[in-house]
């Protein structure tokens, strides 16, 4: 039989009390406080993958319905939008007096896929040489060809075989995108990895 005192003992234990608690949660706190970088961090990252991802996605849509279509798409990009449309005039009516005018739209014109859309919160694009974007957006732009072949052309008419989209978020880590003309393949790499 069991004494009134190890009845008390037992009972005492089943019970935290309120300073044991209280260290607990303080101990939670702590530790949450100390990983709430790491975490952060890893959600910069996430978001500058998706940024990357959405516009190399984008890209093989272009390619795809040029081909598809047998008209060429243009790419553009600015500091944190950009947009993807039939090359004609229809579709892109503020660059008639670029130095790579769309073409006119012909009869029959039917319109095809546009897609105008925002990178992830805290990511932006950034120019070649990885300085901030100007205002009026990139200097180049990107033309899918119905042969499945891609152009990049500046905003003066010159061309280039391949370029390479840098984004960047907040913290200041950089993802490259790689587009070989020829091919139309997109390579996605972290341009600090590569330089090694």
């Amino acid at each position: 039989m069991t004494s009134p005192a190890n009845n008390r003992r037992r009972a005492g234990r089943r019970a935290f009390t309120l300073l044991e608690i209280l260290l607990v949660l303080t101990l939670i706190a702590l530790v949450a406080a100390v990983s709430w970088p790491s975490f952060q961090a890893w959600f910069e990252g996430q978001r500058l993958r998706q940024g990357g991802d959405n516009v190399r996605t984008l890209w093989v849509k272009g390619r795809t319905r040029a081909m598809e279509e047998g008209r060429p798409y243009r790419f553009v990009w600015q500091e944190t939008q950009y947009r993807l449309a039939p090359d004609s005039l229809a579709d892109w009516p503020d660059l008639s007096n670029s130095a790579f005018p769309p073409a006119p739209a012909g009869p029959g014109y039917a319109p095809g896929l546009v897609v105008e859309d925002v990178l992830p919160e805290g990511v932006r694009f950034l120019t070649r040489d990885g300085s901030p974007m100007p205002m009026e957006g990139s200097p180049e732009m990107i033309l899918f060809w119905s042969d499945g072949t891609a152009k990049v052309v500046d905003r003066y008419g010159k061309e280039w075989p391949e370029t390479q989209v840098l984004l960047a978020d907040r913290r200041g880590q950089v993802r490259a995108l790689h587009l070989r003309g020829l091919t139309g393949v997109v390579t996605v790499f972290n341009p600090a990895k590569a330089v090694r």
